[in-house]
């Protein structure tokens, strides 16, 4: 008797990858509290600290072992609640032409799904993998494996994916929930604060209280988040421009340049050059 399997495989397109183990004290100046937005899939694992990890519209409660996976251009956050060192791995990778074999990253709705459960063991590994991708002289096949690795210990993680969030307070609830539905229009803090029934002072205090950061600052990151995730289409940069909620065309620009280091058409052809580049290769 013969047995046996056919599995078509295309291969993966070239990615970078980063990794890096962190120790951190809140005020630390070299520690940054902003939001994240970038083009790379990320995976953040927390070994220790007070914190909380928002991701588009939901807080997610972080202990030790649990893990965020963000895709390009979903908004995302470290929340501090102490002045406790914060311990954790962060992992940032490409995923242009991989988006196919990285079913947690992409087979999901934005601010859905992100929160994974490591059990004790599951943590130690992962640690001991990235330490020694970081510290070992591997072979560049080796550290690829070894990323492979760590990717499969996520998928097949023993924790639930995605637990209950931390409780919001209804008043951020309503206003994260005004912005959430409304990016693609102009509207003001006043107009976010009506809709929670609260002040515009209240509503500042409370954002920083809670949030860490400003309503207006949550506002313009979230409407960056969404103008990278729809550049890559075809649409174009004025579209996406009016899309967002954004204005002023040249203010767009320049914010939109400020957070990614290139303008909203450079990043829009890059995109396009790297997926016709990986097209060529796969044929």
């Amino acid at each position: 008797m013969v047995e046996g399997r056919v599995v078509e495989y295309g291969g993966l397109a070239p990615f970078k990858l980063q990794i890096k183990y962190v120790d951190i004290l809140p005020d630390d100046p070299t520690n940054t509290h902003e939001d994240h937005i970038h083009g790379e899939c990320e995976i953040y694992i927390n070994l220790t600290g007070d914190v909380s990890f928002m991701v588009e519209n939901k807080i997610y409660p972080i202990k030790s072992g649990s893990v965020i996976i963000t895709r390009p251009c979903e908004y995302h956050h470290c929340i501090y609640h102490s002045n406790e060192s914060h311990e954790h791995l962060w992992i940032l990778f490409e995923s242009h032409g991989n988006e196919s074999v990285l079913p947690l990253f992409f087979e999901r709705p934005l601010g859905e799904n992100n929160l994974i459960r490591l059990s004790e063991k599951q943590k130690l590994k992962v640690l001991e993998i990235c330490k020694a991708i970081i510290h070992g002289e591997h072979s560049e096949k080796q550290r690829l494996a070894d990323f492979m690795r760590i990717l499969c210990i996520l998928e097949n993680a023993d924790g639930s994916l995605d637990g209950p969030s931390d409780s919001v307070p209804e008043d951020i609830s309503s206003a994260i929930e005004f912005i959430g539905e409304n990016l693609g229009s102009v509207f003001t803090v006043a107009d976010v604060a009506k809709y929670a029934h609260i002040s515009v002072n209240t509503l500042e205090r409370r954002f920083l209280e809670v949030l860490k950061t400003t309503p207006s600052g949550y506002i313009k990151s979230r409407r960056l988040a969404r103008a990278a995730e729809l550049l890559p289409s075809c649409k174009s940069v004025g579209e996406v421009c009016e899309e967002c909620g954004f204005r002023d065309y040249s203010n767009f620009i320049a914010i939109f340049k400020k957070q990614f280091g290139v303008t909203p058409l450079k990043f829009k052809k890059t995109h396009e050059k790297r997926m016709s580049e990986y097209s060529e290769v796969a044929k």
